[in-house]
Order: structure tokens, then C-alpha cells, then sequence
């Protein structure tokens, strides 16, 4: 699928990436089937865009820097400690700026704006 001039673009993102997203899709309509949701709802490109990482994400607090494959390392502003290993990032546009999430087993999550340049 990737080889289709068409949809070359999925090239560009990481295979976790994408593999979270049908994985999200499957889970709202199983949801759904077994009467536990409504319908899901297909949300407009551009408000609330997010993806997830849910592995192979390296963080070094001590530089204020995360490593996202296919993006490399990526300098943020961290708001607070995180305890324990990184299990997933959601990565999101806020104020303009990427921002990440991260879950960790001794935290529930750790928020912080990333700055919009990369680490060297």
C-alpha cells in the first residue's frame, strides 16, 4: 500500500503510527458493535490532531530532550518529572507548538510544550 504513488505519503510516518491509529479505529467500532458507544465520529482534520507513539520513544530529562522516531530528538520544556520508563507518547499541536504526553507506569501521564526547534 505503501508503494502506491497515491499514498506514498505514508512513508513519511512511522509504522507505530499508523498501526495505533486502525488499532483506535477497531476499538471504537467493536465499542460501538457491542453496544457500549455510539457511532464513531469522524473529526475534522485539523481540530484536536494528534498521534501516538506507543514504542520507541528515549527520553533525556537531564537536556530537556525526547527522541520520536523519524523525527529524531526533539528539545521540549518539561513541567515535571517523570517516574519510570515512557510506555507511549501523544504527540499534538497546541498553541502552534508540538506537544507531548507521556505515560508511564509510576505516573499516570507527564505533560509538556515542546520547543519547535530540534536538539543538536
Amino acid at each position: 500500500m505503501k508503494d502506491c504513488p497515491a499514498t506514498q505519503w505514508l512513508t513519511d510516518s512511522p509504522s507505530q503510527t499508523l498501526q495505533q491509529s486502525l488499532k483506535d479505529l477497531e476499538r471504537a467500532y467493536s465499542n460501538f458493535f457491542a453496544k457500549r458507544a455510539a457511532f464513531p465520529r469522524f473529526k475534522k482534520k485539523g481540530k484536536g490532531d494528534s498521534f501516538r507513539y506507543p514504542q520507541g520513544c528515549k527520553l533525556d530529562q537531564a537536556n530537556d530532550r525526547i527522541f520520536l522516531p523519524k523525527l529524531g530528538w526533539l528539545r521540549y520544556r518539561n513541567s515535571r518529572e517523570v517516574l519510570g520508563a515512557i510506555k507511549n507518547v501523544t504527540v499534538s499541536l497546541h498553541a502552534g507548538l508540538p506537544c507531548r504526553k507521556g505515560c508511564s507506569p509510576a505516573s499516570n501521564s507527564a505533560t509538556c510544550a515542546a520547543s519547535p526547534g530540534r536538539a543538536g
